[in-house]
């Protein structure tokens, strides 16, 4: 009889709770669903924690506005990386090819990757997604378990440093004036 009871509780459990391949499913269906992303977030690289807003278009587009006295901006193209310091009147270019945002800002790379996935790691509201290409790229993609949104990244950054991004209160295709374009500065 205890068997039984056992048993039956397991049972109950284990159907109640969602598998590893409704998680990826839903994932990819709230991807497909999203043209854009405006979000706060928080940057931490070795000792050094920043914060600020991102808007993001897909394919292939993102600009972050950080909260610093250099005007401190990441712009991200389809094939190249901008770090750009208004202060200084300086736009710094870096291709991006094989980094994280090749998956990052292409949602059918970033759905084909899950899909190859088999294991994920679920903790804290989290669904985590080690995603290892076969041309280097090594990105840790989390999103929310709840609402299925991105909710940040971990990857080593350009200077060869672990860097934790997290996305705060994501708005899911809201229309922003972004345009995505880098400024006229003379060292470009």
């Amino acid at each position: 009889m205890i068997r039984i009871i056992i048993c039956s509780i397991f049972l109950i459990i284990s159907s109640s709770s969602p598998s590893f391949a409704d998680f990826k499913k839903e994932i990819i269906e709230k991807l497909q669903a999203i043209n854009s992303l405006e979000f706060k977030f928080k940057q931490q690289s070795d000792e050094i924690t920043e914060q600020g807003m991102c808007f993001m278009k897909f394919p292939g587009q993102m600009r972050c506005y950080y909260e610093s006295e250099e005007g401190k901006e990441v712009l991200v193209t389809k094939n190249q990386m901008y770090i750009i310091k208004r202060k200084f009147e300086r736009a710094y270019r870096y291709p991006i090819k094989n980094t994280q945002f090749t998956i990052l800002l292409d949602k059918k790379k970033l759905e084909q990757n899950i899909i190859k996935i088999k294991d994920f790691h679920n903790s804290n509201n989290e669904i985590i997604f080690n995603i290892n290409t076969d041309d280097g790229i090594s990105v840790k993609v989390i999103f929310d378990k709840n609402n299925k949104i991105l909710k940040g990244w971990e990857t080593i950054n350009i200077n060869q440093t672990k860097s934790a991004f997290e996305v705060i209160n994501p708005k899911i295709n809201t229309d922003f004036d972004e345009d995505f374009k880098v400024p006229n500065y003379k060292n470009l």
